[in-house]
C-alpha cells in the first residue's frame, strides 16, 4: 500500500485513532507512524498516551508500514470506536 492509498483508507474509513508522522500530539489509544533514521516506525499509544515499547515495529519498506499502521488503525476502532 502506498502513502495515497493509505491516507484514503484513513479518511473514507474514519480511522480517527491516527497519528501521521507526528501531525499532532500523542494522545492514549492511538497508533501512529513516524520518519526514522533506517525507516518508519508504527507503534500504538497506552492509556496515559505513551508509545508502548512491544509495540514499536520498525520497517525498511514503506509500503509494508503503511499496511501496518491500516491494520493497526482499524483494529483500535473495532475496540474503541
Amino acid at each position: 500500500m502506498n502513502e495515497t492509498d493509505a491516507k484514503s483508507i484513513i479518511e473514507n474509513q474514519q480511522l480517527i485513532r491516527v497519528n501521521w508522522f507526528d501531525e499532532k500530539n500523542l494522545n492514549e489509544n492511538q497508533v501512529g507512524i513516524k520518519k526514522i533514521s533506517n525507516g518508519w516506525e508504527v507503534y500504538i499509544t497506552d492509556e496515559r498516551a505513551s508509545i508502548i515499547d512491544g509495540t514499536r515495529i520498525q520497517f525498511s519498506n514503506c509500503n509494508e508500514a503503511y499496511d501496518a499502521l491500516i491494520k493497526k488503525a482499524r483494529y483500535l476502532k473495532k475496540i474503541y470506536g
